[in-house]
């Protein structure tokens, strides 16, 4: 069972040793093989996505990509640290980062 409150302290101390600093290799090795499978469905959905840079290589790749994160500290550093502006909205329990190349949702879901 996920524990909301350990990921939102593990981001808030900073203690995020599973955040990838480059593309995950997995991705980089297997996406193609995947992609394959149905090539005309150009979207992505990413949970606990965090900041991950494999959103962006997505996008690069021409995906519409669609990302769902726990942790607002984790989803506000990914379009900073990116150089992406944002626009912060409501939508009932959920907050939504949305940006020219993607949206971010935020909150437990």
């Amino acid at each position: 069972m996920m524990e909301p409150n350990f990921w939102l302290s593990r981001w808030e101390q900073n203690q995020i040793g599973f955040h990838e600093q480059h593309v995950h290799p997995m991705l980089l090795k297997y996406w193609q093989e995947v992609a394959s499978v149905d090539a005309s469905r150009p979207n992505v959905f990413v949970p606990l996505c965090g900041k991950s840079l494999d959103m962006l290589w997505l996008m690069e790749a021409g995906y519409d990509v669609v990302g769902v994160e726990l942790s607002e500290l984790a989803v506000e550093a990914f379009f900073i640290e990116n150089n992406l502006s944002y626009v912060k909205s409501s939508d009932g329990l959920l907050q939504k980062y949305s940006s020219e190349r993607v949206p971010l949702w935020c909150g437990d879901m």
